[in-house]
C-alpha cells in the first residue's frame, strides 16, 4: 500500500469510528444492529469515495418538519432549546470530522443537509402552511448565516413554482412510486402514521369516533404514499450523500440511524419533545411536556426572546 493510499485509509477509519462513537444510534438489542457486519463497510466506502475525489463528505438528514401540534408533547410552534441542542451537536460532529479530513481550499470536510419534510405531512396533521414556514425560518436563524457545515433544503426548492399551494401532491406526480408486484405494504409504518394522526391532530367535539377513525386511516394511507415518493426523490437527488435517519434502524447501509441527543436510549426527536433542565439550569433531559409536568417538585417555563424555550425544575431529586 503506497503512502497516499495508507493516509486515505487512516482518514476513513478515523471518520467511521467518529460517526459510530458520536452520532450513530446503537440499538440495545445486538440482533437489530447490523452496522459492524455490513453497514460499517458501506459507510467507509462512501467516505473513501469523497476523499478520493477531494470533495467534502455530504450527508442527508430528512426531518425537522414543524413542531408537533400536540401541546401535551411540545411547548410551542417554533424551534426551541431542543432544536438548538441538536443543531449544535450536528455541527460539532461535522467540525470534528473536518479536523480529520478537509479538501484543499474547502471550508469544511463534512456537511449535513437537513431536508425539512413539513410540506409532506403538515396538511394531514392540520398544521397551517405559515406555521411550517415560520418554523423553518427560525430553524435557519439558529445557525450563523455562513455556517459551512449545516445546510437546509425543502420541497419548495424543487416545486417553487407552486407558491403557497401544498406541494406534496406535485411530489407524488413527479416521483410516482410503484411497489414491486410481490411486495407487501408496510402496515407497521402505516399504523404508526394513523396513531400519530389520532394523537396529534386537533379534533372537533362534533366529530364522531368513527369519523375520526376514518380520517386517521385515510391519512395513514396518504402519508405512506407520500413517504415512498419522498424516498424515491431523495434517492435520485442525493445519490452520493450518506443517508441519515432520525428513526431507529439496523444501520446496515445505505441508511444509518442517528441519535440526536447524546444520552438518549431511543431516537428522540426535538420537534416531538421538550427539554427539561434541572434546578441549576443544566443537565438537559428530553421528554414529553405532560411527562415533565409530572416530575416531583414541578417545572416552570423558561422564555427566550418572549418565546417558550424550555422547562426547568424547581427542585432536583
Amino acid at each position: 500500500m503506497n503512502v497516499k493510499r495508507k493516509s486515505i485509509e487512516t482518514q476513513v477509519e478515523k471518520l467511521t469510528e467518529l460517526f459510530d462513537r458520536e452520532l450513530r444510534f446503537q440499538p440495545g438489542n445486538e440482533n437489530n444492529d447490523l452496522f459492524e457486519s455490513t453497514g460499517k463497510n458501506h459507510l467507509a466506502s462512501q467516505f473513501r469515495l469523497a476523499i478520493f475525489r477531494n470533495k467534502p463528505i455530504d450527508m442527508l438528514l430528512p426531518g425537522f418538519p414543524h413542531k408537533n401540534p400536540n401541546h401535551q408533547k411540545t411547548l410551542g410552534l417554533l424551534p426551541d432549546l431542543a432544536e438548538q441542542l441538536v443543531l449544535e451537536r450536528l455541527n460539532n460532529f461535522c467540525e470534528a470530522a473536518t479536523q480529520i479530513y478537509c479538501p484543499q481550499e474547502a471550508s469544511t470536510g463534512c456537511r449535513i443537509t437537513i431536508f425539512s419534510d413539513g410540506r409532506i405531512w403538515g396538511d394531514l396533521l392540520g398544521v397551517p402552511l405559515q406555521t411550517i414556514l415560520n418554523y423553518s425560518a427560525r430553524l435557519r436563524d439558529m445557525l450563523p448565516a455562513k455556517n459551512p457545515h449545516i445546510r437546509f433544503n425543502n420541497l419548495d426548492t424543487h416545486f417553487d413554482h407552486l407558491g403557497d399551494n401544498w406541494v406534496s401532491e406535485a411530489m407524488e406526480k413527479e416521483w410516482p412510486y410503484s411497489p414491486p408486484s410481490n411486495s407487501e405494504p408496510d402496515t407497521q409504518v402505516q399504523d404508526r402514521f394513523c396513531r400519530l394522526t389520532y394523537e396529534d391532530r386537533t379534533w372537533s367535539p362534533q366529530q364522531s369516533e368513527s369519523e375520526i377513525e376514518q380520517i386517521c386511516h385515510d391519512s395513514g394511507v396518504r402519508m405512506m404514499r407520500r413517504l415512498n415518493s419522498f424516498r424515491l426523490m431523495l434517492d435520485n437527488l442525493y445519490a452520493n450523500s450518506v443517508r441519515l435517519s432520525v428513526h431507529a434502524g439496523a444501520s446496515k447501509g445505505p441508511q444509518f440511524s442517528v441519535r440526536l441527543f447524546p444520552e438518549a436510549k431511543t431516537c428522540e426527536l426535538p420537534y416531538h419533545k421538550v427539554v427539561v433542565l434541572n434546578a441549576d439550569g443544566d443537565s438537559p433531559k428530553i421528554m414529553k411536556h405532560h411527562q415533565a409536568n409530572q416530575l416531583p417538585g414541578g417545572v416552570f417555563v423558561v422564555y427566550k426572546q418572549q418565546q417558550p424555550w424550555c422547562l426547568q425544575r424547581h427542585t432536583t431529586d
